[in-house]
């Protein structure tokens, strides 16, 4: 869309060696930054040649390898909120108001305990020290202020990293405000991992090259097709349990680091679209059959009376494979029946 705009960091490469390299967090700030540029998904123009008339729309930070100093060590804050500078000056040099926002941070993060960033989630910065200052770039304080100030209708913040708390996280006041500047706006906030949890990343085929679980089930979604936020929410939440049951922690441990997405106001999740350039997905589900067994019917039970569904030209001629689009059915073989949800790039494999 040629009035939104994105800000994508991220940090593999820390100063301090105590911090673990991660290997995830610059490929996946490059995919996302695909995923923005695709027509089918964010849509924003990728603009090689900027000007003062048509600006890059999408700020991309990242690391440029391990740092042999502090002194050295990229990105910082400061890089990150000069994005944001950029952006809002250039709103206001042409009176201008963004349509969206994308803010999107990967790199290792955490929660700083002070009254004014409790449950807010911060990205550690390339020079951050875990037993000096643990610099960071305030991520939901920068959301926030964005919805706040009013320079877009909507903010969506997506944050792949953890949110351990941390006592020694020191924000810099970058967005101090004084008294209540709301301007209107929606905000969207999506968050690896529960509050005060871990974020993880694993090996995923075909190249068997490390990402974040939380930003490869995104986009897995994401790419999938058109969905509103509360499509992607259910999703991604579902994908990421899976992934993490599959690596071997237990249910109670995957529904601890589920992922959290919500919106102010929360019912704007059901309003937000994301890809809205695609068509909605349509996810194979496939019913296991057994000799003799009669034709399945399926059913939308979020509607009453709930109508049949029926199979669309160019669909699987066999009666046991569907492709459905994100919602709550019903199957019905012979007397027997069972309800199921349908998740965008989430196949299933269905008995009754």
């Amino acid at each position: 869309m040629s009035q939104d705009w994105a800000i994508i960091v991220g940090v593999k490469d820390y100063w301090d060696n105590s911090f673990n390299t991660l290997e995830g967090p610059v490929s996946d700030a490059e995919s996302f930054y695909n995923w923005l540029i695709d027509q089918r998904g964010g849509n924003i123009p990728a603009n090689r040649e900027p000007s003062e008339d048509n600006p890059s729309r999408i700020k991309l930070v990242k690391s440029n390898g391990r740092p042999e100093a502090a002194s050295h060590a990229r990105p910082t804050g400061d890089e990150v909120y000069a994005a944001g500078v950029d952006i809002t000056d250039w709103l206001g040099r042409h009176r201008e108001t963004g349509r969206r926002l994308y803010i999107y941070m990967n790199g290792h993060g955490c929660t700083p305990i002070n009254a004014e960033q409790a449950e807010s989630v911060a990205l550690l910065m390339a020079n951050a020290s875990s037993t000096e200052a643990l610099l960071n770039f305030p991520a939901t304080a920068c959301a926030k202020y964005m919805r706040r100030r009013g320079h877009f209708e909507e903010v969506v913040l997506i944050m792949d990293c953890c949110r351990s708390r941390a006592s020694n996280a020191i924000s810099p006041p970058y967005y101090v405000t004084y008294g209540d500047t709301t301007r209107g706006g929606h905000i969207v906030e999506a968050y690896a991992t529960n509050w005060d949890s871990q974020a993880h990343e694993f090996c995923y085929p075909p190249a068997k090259q490390k990402r974040g679980a939380f930003t490869h089930a995104l986009l897995d979604c994401l790419s999938s097709g058109k969905l509103t936020g509360s499509q992607l929410r259910q999703s991604v939440q579902v994908k990421v349990e899976r992934d993490l049951i599959a690596q071997g922690f237990s249910e109670e441990a995957a529904r601890l680091r589920q992922p959290q997405i919500h919106a102010d106001p929360e019912k704007y999740l059901n309003e937000i679209w994301f890809s809205e350039g695609a068509s909605p997905p349509r996810t194979r589900i496939e019913i296991r059959r057994y000799a003799d067994m009669p034709q399945p019917e399926i059913y939308q039970t979020a509607r009453f009376p709930p109508p049949r569904v029926n199979k669309k030209p160019g669909d699987p001629d066999d009666a046991f494979v569907w492709l459905l689009e994100p919602g709550s059915y019903g199957l019905k073989i012979g007397d027997k029946s069972r309800e199921f949800t349908v998740y965008a790039a989430l196949p299933q494999e269905l008995e009754i």
